[in-house]
């Protein structure tokens, strides 16, 4: 049985379809950065030359490590390893999304929100940290 709830102007709120949604609207954009992050890393969006360049290590940002020209690059300790990390972050009132991955061990972590807050950086970590344990 659907539960409903009063919304604006006392409308009555499917609250089960609009969980639906989220996770269908979730879902989309996860499946959305894969595909891209796919096709920017196989030269279906830019050239291999291009790509070098925009994951370069131009611009020291501490420790963010270097920014490239548009992403950040870092060499992170995962699971008792240095490995190579190519993300980049950001988000507008409401939402807020990371994008990282780990091209040597063909691993991506996408990860969206809308609850915009210091914490979503340590859950990153978190999720890295579990990936990465074992291998």
């Amino acid at each position: 049985m659907s539960k409903y709830s009063n919304g604006e102007n006392n409308n009555m709120i499917n609250e089960e379809m609009v969980d639906k949604i989220k996770t269908n609207i979730h879902n989309y954009f996860n499946e959305l950065l894969y595909s891209w992050n796919n096709a920017l890393f196989t030269g279906k969006v830019i050239s291999e030359e291009s790509l070098k360049k925009m994951i370069g290590k131009y611009a020291d940002s501490g420790e963010e490590g270097y920014y490239g020209y548009g992403i950040f690059t870092s060499d992170v300790k995962l699971g008792e390893k240095m490995r190579k990390k190519i993300y980049h972050g950001g988000g507008i009132p409401g939402f807020f999304a990371s994008n990282s991955i780990f091209p040597t061990e063909d691993v991506q972590i996408i990860m969206i929100t809308n609850v915009v807050s210091e914490a979503f950086a340590h859950k990153i970590s978190k999720v890295e940290e579990i990936i990465f344990k074992d291998i």
